[in-house]
């Protein structure tokens, strides 16, 4: 989770029709909007490794 998202998880919350955020002060219909969390296998430990290896590699480069 470098970026601050899991995608992993679903991420959902409750809107006005007009595309505001849901306040039950205002009242009215209800929009739940959003996006589900995919599953994603654990990767081989010996892949794990190379990937963080790879990983450290490209974040380390002068740009």
């Amino acid at each position: 989770m470098l970026f601050g998202k899991d995608l992993r998880k679903d991420d959902y919350h409750a809107i006005h029709e007009n595309g505001q955020p849901y306040d039950d002060d205002v009242g009215g219909p209800l929009f739940a909007v959003g996006d589900d969390g995919i599953e994603l296998p654990d990767a081989d430990p010996a892949v794990q490794e190379v990937v963080g290896q790879l990983a450290v590699a490209i974040y380390s480069r002068d740009c």
